[in-house]
């Protein structure tokens, strides 16, 4: 089972990072291009239950500003304690570079685990590359594994946040609960109930289909 998790992770990172330079955007032409990871490179060791920062660089690669408010929106916690969403309280310009920080907690089980966030404007209204949050628990905190692995937890400072700007809803399609969890992770619905049911409502192989 763990093979085959690490499998599909690696299938839908390879996925994401074969999308064009240039982010897909939305009405209006948002858009963002991932640079870097600032903080937490894909496979850092982390000790169970240890919180720690994971910090991205983004570019607005678009034709006009990402509105104050706009969000960077956990679609897939992957075993990893995040929140919903990390609030970007200003508005950022066109060629404008920002790094977006989530404060996160590993599992406490050993394994390997990967968190995939959407940068979104409102609800639904997601543009710019997907990212991820890669790390791996050890089993056990020898010597060797406790010099490499992530012991503590802020390594950024960011400023206060505050609460986001009302932003009106947009009517979305009646989804199931499987079909709005695959949708997050950025299929196409029509995709996704298709292969949902191929893989009788299973989201595990619907996974692999949709990849596939």
């Amino acid at each position: 089972a763990e093979a085959a998790r690490a499998a599909t992770e690696e299938e839908a990172k390879a996925r994401a990072a074969a999308e064009e330079p240039k982010a897909a955007q939305t009405a209006g032409a948002l858009g963002a291009v991932f640079l870097a990871d600032v903080t937490i490179p894909d496979g850092t060791l982390v000790l169970p239950n240890t919180a720690f920062t994971k910090v991205w660089r983004f570019r607005n690669h678009g034709e006009v500003p990402w509105p104050a408010g706009s969000v960077l929106d956990c679609v897939g916690a992957g075993g990893i304690t995040a929140p919903a969403c990390v609030v970007i309280p200003h508005a950022v310009l066109p060629g404008v570079t920002i790094d977006i920080s989530a404060d996160l907690v590993a599992p406490a089980a050993p394994g390997r685990y990967v968190c995939f966030w959407r940068l979104a404007s409102g609800p639904n209204q997601y543009f710019g590359h997907r990212v991820w949050a890669d790390i791996s628990v050890p089993p056990s905190a020898s010597p060797d594994v406790l010099e490499d692995a992530v012991l503590v937890e802020a390594v950024v400072e960011s400023e206060p946040v505050p609460e986001p700007a009302p932003v009106e809803p947009v009517p979305a399609p009646m989804m199931t609960p499987a079909e709005a969890l695959l949708c997050d992770m950025g299929f196409e619905l029509d995709a996704v109930r298709t292969s949902l049911e191929a893989a009788g409502g299973n989201t595990d192989r619907a996974v692999n289909m949709l990849l596939g």
